[in-house]
């Protein structure tokens, strides 16, 4: 059974459940309750800069320093809250990768979406937890500023992508 296969009132619950959950990180984030954000970043943090980790690990970037606690930080005037970061070794190639690596729970959160509910029933206590794994798969997937920032410091990591996806695009329209 596919996720088109959900009621509209289950699609519906499930989109207002990301929404809430997503509410109560700004807000936490906006009380500065740290525990609160702690919780809420090792759930949106951990795994995002664990991607970045293993990565720059794979493409001998030697990535140290894996930190997911909330931090203070106040530059030019503004302060801002720093969710957890990894420091690398980037070159002109790697680099490209490295920023983008949080890509992978996106991919991971369609192919979830995709196959979920052929192996869990689909009843309330199941399709919350969806929800709650898509919502974390989401979170996590999105580069930040900072990542692009890197990610585009590469041309050559970037073009190698841009020249693997057209072919792999056009290779799917072809066959």
């Amino acid at each position: 059974m596919y996720i088109e296969n959900i009621n509209s009132i289950y699609l519906y619950l499930g989109i207002f459940i990301l929404l809430m959950l997503n509410n109560v990180k700004h807000r936490l984030i906006y009380m500065q309750n740290f525990f609160g954000m702690f919780i809420m970043g090792f759930l949106t943090t951990l795994p995002h800069e664990a991607a970045h980790y293993l990565v720059a690990a794979l493409l001998g970037g030697r990535p140290q320093g894996l930190s997911i606690i909330p931090k203070k930080v106040e530059y030019n005037g503004y302060v801002y809250w720093s969710f957890g970061n990894v420091r690398a070794y980037a070159n002109k190639f790697t680099g490209f990768f490295i920023g983008i690596a949080p890509i992978i729970w996106l991919i991971a959160g369609y192919f979830i979406a995709k196959y979920y509910f052929l192996f869990f029933s689909l009843n309330e206590a199941s399709i919350l937890v969806f929800f709650i794994i898509e919502w974390i798969m989401i979170e996590n997937g999105i580069p930040s500023r900072e990542d692009i920032k890197e990610a585009l410091k590469s041309t050559w990591g970037a073009l190698f992508f841009i020249i693997a996806a057209g072919i792999f695009i056009f290779r799917s329209w072809y066959e």
